[in-house]
């Protein structure tokens, strides 16, 4: 029961939903039907909001028999449209479990296909099974259908007077909850509104604190600075005149030591270890390191590179010796790298190199549709930008300095025009231009081309000499077994005289020994074949880095396809207005069935519909 008290009608002889409009109930349960409508005169004023292409589910409350042995019976309705689309019905059909959960319990179930069949008649026809009435007045129990549907036709037709009441009562019961929304929706932008001020109060006062602090450390340090700069006037005054006797002291040891060192290389010589220059083969790994020291070079197989933004160490990503078009195709529209290039000029004594610096920053990073991904590129972007001050160091020096945010900036012209502004050249203007930096590059390629094939001749001219080798080695070992052989035959001559002269004791122990020399040899020869060369080793470590460089490819790739598949998702949005109208007629719903399924309510039926996803 409620804290306050509740009206009684005397006329109907239960409570009318006016009287229970300040009842304290769980309405504001939200569930997946909207309202239709409700009322207080039977299935006939239903029938008036039902439409054949609809699937409404509801529960009507009949009355029968009189006196003390009145009885109420519920009825669950399922109105299935027949001119309802068939995809559409099949949906909302699916959510009869819930509705059947929601509006129980009831006696009985009816389906109805029109709004024909909606009606007093048919319900009767359908359902008479389940009206029996007691009359206590009578005395006796007997099944009359048609008294039964007279009464409550009747009865139906005095409560239609409350009909246009209740409809006009549920119109302000919607906008009531309507406006209760707004003013809810009021209060909390007010509360945020006043949580802002407070939050800006709190900063100013803060700000200025900090302000009055700030002015009273700067004070502080420097009343310390001066003093500490007096204290180190007079420390500095004291070191000088100790460093002064120190470096007399220091210059002194330091002939003397002199004169030692001289004496002993006098006496004994050290021999220098020369480290070995690099002739830029292919026989060592292309490290971050070597490639930057090969670019630089003046004459080197390479000319340009680019390499990942880092912080800490120097990753390639491309290399080779080409023109600008190599370089350009490296450079990746979605992602910011670094790089540098080694422009030659001009043949013989008119030669000249410069280096350029090139920054990779493409603006299409940012252009994609997915708003979260272009908020992780254009962070990722401001971060590998941070990295330009070391990445200079790291694969500098340079003369020229390019920042490129569009392949239009990654041209030959262009660079030879800021080579130009930059740098100081020896001779007319003529020697650097773009036939000049071709002819100095086809040079340098002849030049290499020249070089590999003499390595080449070597190499084969020492794979000769090895097979050579090889070859003397086989022969020394055929004339060895050739030897082996004759041994054998003498070997089995002599065992023919033993055994003419009947020693077989002798001959037995030869033979053993015969065959342990031959398994002996047999064991060698397998090991040898068995070992495998240092050329098969050498292919099988490069077979397995090929693998691993393949594997770490193919994760990038997925990595990527899986960022842009997550980002790509669709956004689905609702009206903030149809939001409301929801919530609203979910709480009258869930309040209409609360009072129909209450004893003391004289509302007797109610409708519902499914709500389906794109119907309005």
């Amino acid at each position: 029961m409620a804290s306050h008290q509740m009206q009684y009608s005397q006329e109907s002889g239960m409570y009318s939903p006016s009287m229970l409009e300040n009842v304290e109930l769980p309405w504001r349960k939200r569930v997946p039907f909207d309202l239709v409508a409700r009322g207080v005169a039977g299935v006939d004023e239903m029938a008036e909001y039902c439409e054949d292409d609809h699937v409404y589910f509801g529960v009507v409350n009949i009355e029968i028999g009189t006196g003390s042995f009145q009885r109420q019976k519920s009825v669950f309705i399922h109105f299935n449209g027949e001119h309802m689309k068939p995809m559409q019905r099949a949906k909302a059909n699916k959510k009869k479990a819930a509705a059947q959960k929601l509006l129980s319990p009831y006696h009985a179930e009816l389906v109805l296909e029109n709004v024909k069949q909606c009606s007093i008649d048919y319900l009767f026809s359908k359902l008479k099974h389940i009206f029996v009435a007691d009359s206590a007045s009578k005395g006796t129990t007997k099944f009359e259908i048609g008294s039964l549907k007279e009464e409550y036709k009747k009865k139906m037709k005095e409560a239609k007077k409350k009909a246009q009441a209740e409809k006009e009562r549920l119109e302000q019961q919607r906008a009531k909850l309507l406006a209760q929304q707004e003013e809810e929706k009021r209060m909390v932008e007010e509360a945020k509104r006043q949580k802002e001020e407070e939050e800006e109060r709190k900063r100013k006062e803060a700000e200025e604190e900090a302000r009055r602090q700030a002015e009273e450390e700067e004070r502080r340090r420097k009343e310390e600075e001066e003093a500490k700069r007096k204290a180190d006037e007079e420390e500095a005054e004291r070191v000088r005149v100790e460093q002064e006797e120190a470096a007399k002291q220091a210059a002194e040891e330091e002939r003397k030591k002199k004169e030692e060192e001289e004496a002993k290389k006098k006496k004994k010589k050290k021999k220098i270890k020369r480290r070995k220059k690099d002739d830029w083969s292919d026989d060592r790994e292309w490290t971050g390191e070597r490639i930057v020291k090969c670019i630089h070079a003046q004459t080197s197989p390479m000319n340009w590179a680019v390499f990942k933004p880092s912080a800490s160490e120097v990753i390639p990503m491309a290399f080779g010796h080409g023109d600008l078009n190599d370089l350009r195709a490296a450079l990746k529209p979605d992602q910011v790298q670094y790089g540098i290039m080694r422009l030659t000029f001009g043949e013989g004594r008119f030669r000249r190199s410069h280096w350029v610096f090139v920054c990779w920053s493409p603006d299409s990073m940012t252009k994609v549709e997915s708003q979260k991904l272009r908020k992780q590129r254009m962070s990722d972007r401001m971060n590998h930008i941070g990295f330009k001050g070391w990445m200079q160091k790291a694969i500098g020096p340079y003369g020229v300095e390019v920042l490129a945010e569009s392949y239009e900036f990654v041209t030959l012209e262009d660079w030879i025009l800021r080579v130009r502004k930059t740098v100081v050249v020896d001779g007319a203007d003529e020697l650097m231009n773009a036939e000049a930096f071709q002819k100095a590059l086809e040079a340098e390629k002849k030049h290499f081309e020249e070089r590999k094939r003499k390595q080449e001749e070597e190499k084969k001219k020492k794979e000769a000499l090895e097979n050579k080798l090889k070859k003397d080695e086989e022969s020394s070992s055929e004339e060895e077994v050739f030897d082996k052989d004759e041994q054998a035959k003498n070997r089995k001559k002599r065992k023919r005289k033993k055994k003419e002269q009947g020693d077989e004791e002798e001959e037995e122990e030869e033979e053993e020994e015969a065959e342990d020399a031959e398994t002996k040899e047999e064991e060698t020869e397998s090991k040898e074949e068995a070992a495998p060369t240092e050329e098969e080793k050498t292919e099988e470590n490069e077979n397995e880095n090929e693998k691993e460089e393949d594997d770490k490819y193919k994760t990038e790739l997925l990595s990527v396809d899986v960022a842009q598949t997550q980002a790509t998702k669709r956004k689905s949005s609702v009206n903030p207005q149809e939001l409301k109208r929801r919530d609203v007629s979910s709480q009258l719903c869930y309040e209409s069935i609360t009072l129909v399924k209450r004893g003391d309510s004289d509302l007797v039926w109610v409708l519902i519909e499914p709500r389906l996803r794109g119907k309005k």
